[in-house]
């Protein structure tokens, strides 16, 4: 069984020879590297060429414009020829047994989880973990998704390539953050199976200049409520996770109001998708628990009053 592992890569140079070497190292052999370069402005194409003609297993995919993350992994998959699919980041990379352990738990199952390792710049670790889970049932996944026992980043699990043929899977231009979760939440509704393993199959290397910013622009804003629609419309189907998705989405949609982005500009975007109800509200604020509320705050503090009182 073949696994094509896809690497979207932008301005990576200084990580991709580490990264591409955690792949063809793997203990399971029958991989491929399919990197899509998005355009960078390094020298990362340069050694994504000499790549492809020094290793068989190497596929490259040019884009001569910035197309952003969400569509650079779809190009990655429509040129993928494995049976399965995994993510990598060009600036993380794989334990040398990572696709050995996602396979051998395979089974019958659309999706396997494992755990992510996150290794910090100040040399500290995290692991991220799922909760066991190995179902059918699609409310139960989107339950834990909802509460986070499940991590709905695409990295660090194993997919069946056919997911990805399906002509339902939504892929949105344009997106600059939160393009996992929108994903994810679309192939959780495709798939037959879904199951976790506790096992490390994923490093991910803080990388601080990386996509992730501690504050947003206004495309990062839009980014987040147009993900946030999608993964919130994937629940709606079933009854008891409706109340649950709603409350995590409203959560999500106020915290924007603590951010550096104009108010204005948040309550636009707002209306502009269709999610006129989750305009900043004292009503909103009130159905926060008090975690969240207390979350918001902080953020407010630290993010939104600095810019105000300049």
């Amino acid at each position: 069984m073949k696994v094509s592992i896809i690497i979207p890569v932008y301005n990576a140079e200084r990580t991709l020879e580490r990264c591409v070497n955690s792949v063809l190292r793997q203990t399971y052999r029958d991989v491929e590297a399919v990197l899509v370069d998005d355009a960078s402005a390094d020298g990362s194409r340069d050694m994504l060429r000499i790549y492809e003609k020094s290793n068989p297993r190497i596929r490259i995919v040019e884009h001569e414009r910035n197309r952003g993350l969400m569509l650079t992994r779809r190009d990655g998959c429509r040129a993928a020829t494995g049976d399965c699919i995994m993510f990598l980041d060009a600036d993380d990379e794989l334990p040398l047994d990572a696709v050995q352990r996602l396979i051998e738990a395979r089974g019958e199952a659309d999706i396997v989880c494992g755990n992510i390792l996150k290794k910090r710049s100040n040399g500290r670790e995290e692991l991220i973990a799922n909760q066991p889970l190995d179902t059918m049932l699609h409310t139960q996944i989107y339950d834990h998704l909802l509460t986070e026992r499940l991590k709905h980043s695409l990295c660090g699990k194993l997919y069946n390539a056919e997911l990805f043929r399906s002509p339902d899977l939504k892929y949105y231009d344009g997106l600059t953050i939160s393009e996992d979760g929108c994903l994810f939440y679309q192939l959780v509704q495709l798939a037959r199976h879904l199951r976790t393993i506790d096992a490390t199959v994923y490093h991910y290397i803080e990388n601080q200049q990386s996509a992730t910013h501690a504050t947003y622009t206004l495309k990062e804003a839009e980014s987040i409520i147009i993900s946030n629609k999608a993964m919130t419309e994937c629940c709606m189907p079933y009854i008891e996770r409706q109340r649950q998705a709603l409350r995590r989405c409203n959560f999500k949609m106020m915290c924007l109001y603590a951010e550096r982005v104009p108010a204005a500009e948040v309550t636009r975007l707002l209306k502009k998708h269709g999610m006129d109800r989750f305009i900043a509200s004292w009503a909103n604020f009130r159905a926060l628990d008090f975690a969240q509320q207390w979350f918001f705050v902080k953020r407010y503090i630290y993010v939104r009053l600095p810019k105000q009182c300049r």
